[in-house]
């Protein structure tokens, strides 16, 4: 997915897509008894979650400006998904073997809701933002100001 999202300068579009994947995958696990089914969403979950870390790092480090931003905006990107381990440990119990109905309802309110809703939020956003630039709905900020001031401008 990263060589497509690079080729393309798609990453939104390409989280998104994946995710609906991921999500299609979770809900085989929690709609179907048989075995071959929930092996097939097993590995189609997979296949949403993973691709999307890497992606979505790099997604916000390359949308935000500033060095300073950047670090912290990574660090709560990355902290969140760390995040995941602890809450995977306590959602996934022994009791819900071997359906684990519990686990796999919140890992697809997860996927559907801050993987699928908040890229698809992100990528209208920064559409949105990247056309009133484009427009020079923004060249106020940067009139008069010398190139050092327009570059720490991402830090302010």
């Amino acid at each position: 997915m990263g060589y497509i999202a690079d080729r393309t300068q798609q990453r939104g579009v390409c989280n998104i897509g994946i995710a609906i994947i991921g999500a299609v995958g979770f809900a085989m696990l929690l709609g179907s008894k048989q075995p071959s089914v929930q092996y097939a969403g097993t590995f189609l979950g997979a296949l949403g979650i993973y691709p999307c870390i890497a992606n979505t790092i790099t997604w916000a480090s390359n949308n935000t400006e500033g060095v300073y931003k950047r670090g912290v905006t990574l660090g709560i990107v990355i902290g969140w998904g760390n995040l995941n381990g602890v809450v995977s440990s306590n959602i996934y119990r022994r009791q819900d073997a071997p359906t684990y109905y519990v686990g796999h309802g919140v890992v697809f309110a997860y996927l559907v809701l801050f993987l699928l809703g908040g890229s698809t939020l992100m990528y209208f956003l920064l559409r949105r933002e990247n056309a009133s630039r484009r427009a020079g709905k923004r060249d106020n900020l940067v009139v008069g100001k010398s190139e050092q001031e327009v570059e720490a401008l991402g830090d302010v």
